[in-house]
């Protein structure tokens, strides 16, 4: 009986260490199940942040595409106002070139008138009609030119005009 006692005590004893060899290999099973969750989780938000920074990539590709955009629109509004000024400029030498022009003709219209006193003679007629026509002849390329220039004047203030309004429509954009 003892040794029955002893077998059966021994068989016990063998049942509770297998009970506990399972227990702690399920307990195992349970921690590489929730680690193996954990390492699932850990590589979609991997994935999520990969996603998330070509985002993040393309935006400030953009960004920069749209600065890029905006100091060439910056430089070329500069550029306008550069011609802007140097068309003025031009206007200002065209007003004093007309204004020129005009003091000239001025100039000649006493002499022409005095030409048309003087004349005498049939010679010396002539030589007044030929001077007389001469000089109608000059104040005709005078009043020419001055509405050239005049002319010129106008569609350069009318072109400073436009970039002035575009200018003001640009900084409204702004």
């Amino acid at each position: 009986e003892e040794t029955s006692a002893a077998h059966k005590t021994r068989a016990l004893a063998d049942d509770m260490d297998l009970l506990k060899a399972r227990r702690v290999a399920q307990d195992a099973a349970a921690q590489i199940a929730a680690l193996q969750a954990r390492v699932d989780l850990l590589n979609r938000q991997q994935e999520e942040v990969a996603g998330t920074a070509v985002q993040a990539q393309r935006a400030r590709d953009e960004v920069e595409a749209g600065m890029r955009a905006a100091q060439l629109r910056v430089k070329q509004l500069e550029d306008s106002l550069v011609a802007g000024s140097l068309s003025e400029n031009i206007v200002k030498h065209k007003d004093a070139q007309i204004e020129e022009l005009r003091t000239e003709r001025d100039a000649l219209k006493p002499a022409h008138e005095k030409l048309m006193a003087t004349a005498f003679d049939s010679v010396r007629e002539k030589q007044h009609q030929q001077q007389i026509k001469q000089l109608h002849d000059r104040i005709a390329q005078l009043e020419a030119a001055a509405k050239f220039d005049a002319l010129e004047r106008a569609e350069t203030i009318a072109k400073l005009a436009r970039e002035s309004e575009q200018h003001a429509a640009t900084k409204a954009e702004k």
